[in-house]
């Protein structure tokens, strides 16, 4: 239960982008080392005050603590993986949820000790597509439903041409605005 809520803050903070089908991108992730180890929030996460990102064989497993009690339960060994994909001059985490196939992934950077998590524009990214790429079929930007705010990006399948388009999209906040920060900690 507790690894949906991680999920469920991921989409709703960081406004992950979801993919249907990861098809072999999945296996090009990789354990990123720079992500690994102790990081505290810098403003305010609710009741989270930090993360431990450790290192399970070829995948990484996101750990939540408050006021140093763990409240992430310990689930069998991959059930909830992630991994980092490098695109173009981006890196994204990349976090599986039990043994299906679909992922959510959000794009971060790591300068010196901080950790940065930035969300995408879906409107944006949808103009950018529209003019550079207006045959992908790929990416599409869906809305939440009924009840819920805003669109989101969504990914049917992470072909080559997926790949390309996301390393493609500007590296500014008309696309990508931040969306939670961490410092390292030891």
């Amino acid at each position: 239960m507790k690894k949906w809520l991680l999920v469920f803050v991921s989409l709703v903070l960081a406004s992950c982008i979801e993919v249907e089908d990861p098809g072999v991108y999945w296996d090009k992730g990789v354990v990123d080392k720079e992500l690994a180890g102790k990081w505290a929030p810098l403003g305010d996460q609710g009741e989270i005050s930090e993360i431990h990102i450790v290192a399970k064989g070829n995948v990484m497993a996101v750990e939540e603590y408050s006021d140093g009690e763990k409240i992430t339960e310990d689930d069998e060994p991959g059930q909830s993986p992630i991994r980092t994909l490098h695109a173009g001059p981006y890196r994204f985490i990349m976090e599986k949820e039990d043994k299906d196939i679909s992922v959510v992934m959000f794009r971060y950077e790591i300068t010196n000790d901080s950790l940065v998590l930035y969300r995408d524009n879906p409107e944006a990214i949808e103009a950018f597509l529209k003019k550079n790429f207006p045959a992908n079929k790929d990416i599409v930007i869906q809305n939440y439903g009924e009840g819920l705010n805003g669109n989101y990006t969504h990914i049917t399948f992470f072909s080559d041409e997926v790949f390309r388009i996301l390393s493609q999209i500007p590296n500014n906040e008309t696309y990508w605005k931040e969306s939670g920060k961490y410092e390292k900690i030891p």
